[in-house]
């Protein structure tokens, strides 16, 4: 693989990670129940449905209005970082 090619693999891979982690989300957030737990791995690995209101560390915007503004951020972060890795993968520079 040549190096000029690697940026690209890596957006590829980020993506389908991304696609994969949104597919389970919303595969979770259909089938269970509020805080709903599902051992998989007993003592290791569990799964349990939560809903979180906020973003990290406990901040949160008011309301409907909060989570279309968060919402908004996101796919402006997702879009900009989608740009920057195509320039990388075309330039081979950041």
């Amino acid at each position: 693989m040549s190096s000029d090619k690697r940026p690209a693999y890596a957006a590829w891979i980020v993506a389908a990670g991304l696609v994969l982690d949104q597919a389970v989300k919303v595969g979770i957030k259909l089938s269970f129940a509020l805080a709903e737990k599902v051992t998989w791995i007993p003592g290791v690995f569990d799964i349990q449905f939560i809903e979180n209101d906020g973003m990290a560390f406990g901040w949160a915007l008011p309301g409907t209005t909060g989570k279309y503004v968060l919402t908004a951020f996101r796919i402006v972060a997702v879009v900009f970082l989608s740009i920057h890795l195509r320039n990388i993968s075309r330039t081979g520079s950041p």
